[in-house]
């Protein structure tokens, strides 16, 4: 496995990662080449072996909300995923909001495109899938207010 040294890469860091890349990695060691977002954008594309994009935000939507810097930094984070997604052999999203954006703003192949729910267990967060407390787990305190047990 090969990844960034530091675990919360900034932009300027993560493109330094992605150049230095291809001298670092022999795709053909490998049964699969992943790159998450953006990573592996500068990789040579060889047929073997598959190249598979994993988007864990889709920066195209992100950029939207908002201004400034960090508009600019996502629009250019957009356009290294719209890369990967091009040049993929298939991309993970995790949830179909995703795999639409992926569509719209990169042309995402529905048919090379899977939906991969994060490992969430809502019942152990105490919602019931739709993003509200589930019933058993919500509980009043003395002034009325609901608050979640054991936390």
């Amino acid at each position: 496995m090969v990844g960034p040294s530091r675990p919360r890469p900034g932009l300027g860091s993560r493109l330094s990662y992605n150049v230095r890349l291809p001298c670092r990695l022999d795709p053909g060691r490998h049964d699969l080449v992943v790159g998450f977002d953006f990573d592996g954008c500068f990789l040579p594309r060889p047929e073997d072996p598959p190249f598979v994009v994993g988007l864990k935000g889709i920066a195209a939507d992100e950029q939207r909300f908002e201004t400034g810097l960090p508009k600019a930094r996502l629009r250019a984070q957009a356009g290294l995923e719209a890369v990967n997604v091009a040049r993929a052999d298939g991309v993970v999203v995790t949830s179909r909001y995703s795999a639409g954006w992926a569509r719209r703003a990169y042309g995402a192949p529905p048919e090379r495109t899977a939906v991969v729910p994060e490992g969430i267990d809502p019942g152990r967060w105490g919602l019931n899938g739709r993003g509200t407390e589930s019933e058993g787990d919500a509980r009043r305190s003395r002034s009325g207010r609901r608050r979640r047990h054991g936390r």
